[in-house]
């Protein structure tokens, strides 16, 4: 069966975006946890279990950029690895929104990453890029508008019925 058609492009709502940050948050959490164990212990095999104990009591485990770097290439490539595969997330995937470029195209890697720097100003800015969508004339949020992408909501029961009824 072909892919459905994408019938009504309407923008996502700010609470239905909200909830899909919240689940993509808790995965993002999960992969943190998980890199952070993965660098403790290759760090504790390189260095030898009493020096990296000694690290554990002094609290400097983590002193020094590794670990952050590490732990910001791992959510970018999250976000970007769906995004450019499916314009969507898992929790995007839950909520059902989908990010498209202005063209209905899936956003490119450069985009991607426009976008994940956006929405990180946009948050840190109490979240004043994501409520913007709110005044903004093609409901486009500060992240959106500087990607060119968009990100609507996605009925896929009525987008498999219309591709039903086209193909019948």
């Amino acid at each position: 069966m072909p892919a459905p058609i994408i019938e009504a492009k309407r923008k996502a709502p700010l609470l239905r975006r909200f909830a899909a940050m919240f689940y993509d948050f808790l995965l993002c959490l999960a992969l943190a946890l998980g890199t952070t164990a993965l660098y403790v212990a290759i760090k504790g095999w390189w260095i030898g279990s009493q020096a990296l104990e000694a690290q554990v009591a002094a609290g400097t485990i983590s002193q020094g950029p590794v670990l952050t770097i590490l732990l910001l290439l791992v959510i970018t490539f999250f976000f970007c690895y769906f995004w450019t595969r499916t314009g969507q997330t898992l929790g995007m995937q839950a909520w059902k929104v989908q990010i498209l470029t202005r063209e209905d195209k899936l956003p490119t890697l450069g985009q991607s990453l426009i976008r994940l720097a956006g929405a990180a100003i946009s948050f840190a800015a109490f979240g004043l890029g994501y409520f913007w969508m709110l005044f903004d004339r093609e409901q486009l949020t500060w992240h959106e508008r500087i990607s060119g992408t968009r990100t609507i909501f996605r009925d896929y029961k009525k987008e498999q019925a219309t591709a039903w009824r086209q193909a019948n």
